[in-house]
């Protein structure tokens, strides 16, 4: 399973599952499909308004504009992703963590005939399979990539708590509901990397983020009464999993 590390608004590191060949190309043929029912519902409804000689001209400057442009478009204003994508839960981002701008789309889309359209899709998914992070050439030149974005929150909080009757868990930091699925899910993955590797960078990543929940949280150091700082963020999770679930 090929993965990339991103850092998110909160600077913590959140791993992805990158999309892979198959989940890519079930997007592409969605949204062929969509732009084929989009295209054949405008020539009926035009054929069916217009009867003058030049209707096929006509077809031709409102239908080839949306057919050419149509990832482009979707992708900048639905922030890289396409109706296609979205059904498939995956979309583009940059390798920095960024969100991809409009030239990286442009690039992205400017590059798509080489991938896809003049190579028969060969050289897309020759690309995609070969590369490190499942990029083709059109994501290599804008520095982007494609991620999978089928919900793991639930999931993994839920299964961080394993409690066999909720009713008798008792939360010590009712205040926890006002963080979100990201951030915790985020402080879970700094927890488990700096158990894995404990190294200086890590230790003072997993300090940063602890402190700011302290804050977050408007908790008085004083008053906590836990070991270490993985007991205290275990109960942190624990009491926003059974306090959100």
């Amino acid at each position: 399973m090929q993965t990339i590390e991103i850092n998110t608004s909160q600077n913590v590191i959140i791993r992805y599952e990158l999309a892979g060949v198959m989940y890519r190309l079930i997007s592409y043929l969605l949204d062929v499909v969509i732009i084929a029912i989009g295209v054949a519902i405008q020539s009926l409804l035009i054929r069916g308004i217009f009867s003058f000689d030049y209707v096929g001209e006509l077809l031709a400057i409102m239908l080839v504009p949306q057919v050419v442009f149509y990832s482009l478009f979707f992708e900048i204003i639905w922030s890289g992703q396409t109706p296609g994508k979205r059904i498939m839960k995956i979309q583009v981002v940059k390798m920095t963590g960024e969100q991809a701008s409009w030239g990286d789309y442009f690039l992205r889309w400017a590059l798509k005939p080489i991938d896809i359209m003049f190579s028969f899709g060969s050289i897309g998914v020759l690309s995609i399979s070969s590369t490190k992070f499942a990029q083709r050439v059109g994501d290599i030149a804008a520095n982007t990539t494609v991620i999978k974005l089928i919900p793991k929150y639930d999931i993994s909080l839920n299964d961080i708590l394993k409690l066999s009757d909720r009713s008798n868990y008792e939360p010590m930091f009712p205040q926890v509901t006002s963080l979100n699925d990201e951030y915790v899910l985020a402080l879970k993955e700094v927890k488990e990397r700096t158990k894995n590797y404990d190294n200086q960078v890590n230790q003072k990543l997993y300090k940063e983020i602890v402190d700011d929940l302290i804050e977050r949280l408007e908790i008085k150091r004083n008053e906590l009464k836990f070991r270490n700082k993985d007991e205290f963020v275990s109960k942190i999770i624990d009491d926003y999993v059974s306090l959100t679930r």
